[in-house]
């Protein structure tokens, strides 16, 4: 019988399989989720070496403590030495990153004010109380919030000057046991790990005034940052834990309440250990990344003007440092953000990444349309008797067969030599 393979239906299947070759890849390429920043990525975040710079024209702007020299964040911003772009996250990017979870702020007053410098991007009628514990919770958009079973988007300062003075935070038994309970115990729709824990602490380990600092001092401060070091080893404390330096007060606070040279011996140590623990590869090795944040400390160089006290700054500046936590957390979360975006790994590691997705999902695709193709089943065509008829001049003859139709057959000694 004669049998046809139809080449041209590969032809005719090349193009609409080319397409959908393409779309499937890209579809996989973006639905495939940003790796979160590594420990390398986040201490070049949190680095003092950034400025801050114009915004009308990008260039630097450096503050000389002069009494107007304020900062402005409707004309100036953070530049970190890397080159990205810190994100001024909005309110409904900020709960869509954190919805289920909960942002851990944790401290004394210098942690207070970088608490509510994210809390003023979500709602800033909500910064009020001072010495205590406070949680905020939002719901996620769009949602009812009357809906008990709405993920909700939780914020929490953990008011403890001295680590594990104030018992309600936790701090011995959550290094421990690796769980820290939820300050507001009613919410129960957050996970246990939360994207980001602050720790802020130190000025009260160096006030002198009886009954404001734990018993060993700056000694003891070290030792609440070694338990905490120690624990991220073993442990899934958060996804990331940032430890702030030691806030460096100016001449409008009491220097002699927060003498400040020992802040910046606090924070050289602080700043020897953490380096230490890169060159040994600990901090690689932990189970929880642990970075420090000499930034905060930059932001606020020369920045006497945004201070009344010498040690709480404006809103402006708060905000300012919040922006690179929500950049730590959450650029990785959040889609279609520029490539330069502060918090996502450098553009060549993100494009050899999705290279890779593309080649993986292309092959993928091109190996299942061959299996398809060559599953189809190859098509029989019966001649009619008409057709076969033209053949006869030629030197060939119709056989009719029972159940075979018509089948051509040779006449033998008719041959021609030139066809």
């Amino acid at each position: 019988m004669l049998r046809d393979a139809h080449p041209n239906t590969l032809n005719h299947l090349t193009l609409p399989w080319l397409a959908l070759t393409l779309l499937v890849t890209r579809t996989l390429a973006s639905s495939v989720p940003r790796p979160p920043p590594s420990l390398n990525t986040l201490t070049s975040l949190f680095s003092s070496s950034g400025h801050f710079i114009h915004l009308s024209n990008g260039s630097e702007w450096t503050p000389t403590n002069e009494a107007g020299d304020k900062l402005d964040r409707s004309r100036e911003a953070w530049q970190p030495s890397s080159g990205c772009r810190v994100r001024r996250f909005e309110r409904e990017e900020i709960v869509r990153c954190v919805e289920g979870e909960r942002v851990v702020v944790w401290g004394d007053s210098t942690a207070r004010v970088l608490f509510y410098g994210i809390l003023n991007k979500l709602s800033p009628t909500l910064v009020t109380a001072k010495h205590e514990n406070r949680v905020f919770t939002f719901p996620s958009i769009p949602s009812s919030p009357s809906d008990p079973h709405s993920p909700l988007a939780t914020f929490e300062y953990r008011w403890d000057p001295v680590l594990d003075t104030n018992t309600y935070c936790s701090f011995r038994p959550f290094l421990e046991f690796g769980y820290l309970p939820p300050l507001n115990t009613s919410i129960s729709n957050t996970s246990t790990i939360p994207p980001v824990i602050v720790f802020s602490t130190g000025l009260w380990y160096i006030d002198p005034r009886p009954n404001m600092y734990p018993r060993f001092r700056v000694p003891e401060w070290k030792e609440d940052v070694r338990r905490i070091l120690e624990a991220a080893k073993t442990k899934k404390l958060a996804r990331v834990v940032v430890i702030a330096e030691v806030e460096v007060p100016t001449e409008k606070d009491d220097l002699e309440v927060h003498p400040p040279e020992e802040a910046r011996e606090m924070n050289r140590w602080l700043r020897e250990v953490m380096e230490e623990r890169m060159v040994s590869g600990e901090a690689e090795r932990a189970v929880t990344p642990v970075v420090y944040a000499p930034a905060f400390n930059a932001m606020i160089a020369n920045l006497s003007a945004s201070t009344g006290d010498g040690l709480h700054y404006s809103m402006d500046v708060a905000e300012e440092q919040a922006d690179l936590v929500m950049n730590a957390i959450c650029s990785s979360r959040l889609a279609d953000l520029p490539a330069d975006t502060c918090g996502l790994e450098p553009v060549a590691s993100q494009a050899r990444a999705d290279g890779a997705v593309w080649i993986v999902s292309a092959v993928a695709v091109v190996l299942l349309s061959a299996v398809l193709l060559r599953r189809r089943k190859t098509r029989t065509h019966v001649p009619q008797q008409y057709s076969l008829a033209r053949l006869v001049p030629l030197g060939w003859r119709t056989n009719k067969h029972e159940h075979e139709g018509y089948q051509l057959a040779s006449t033998g000694g008719d041959e021609h030599p030139g066809s």
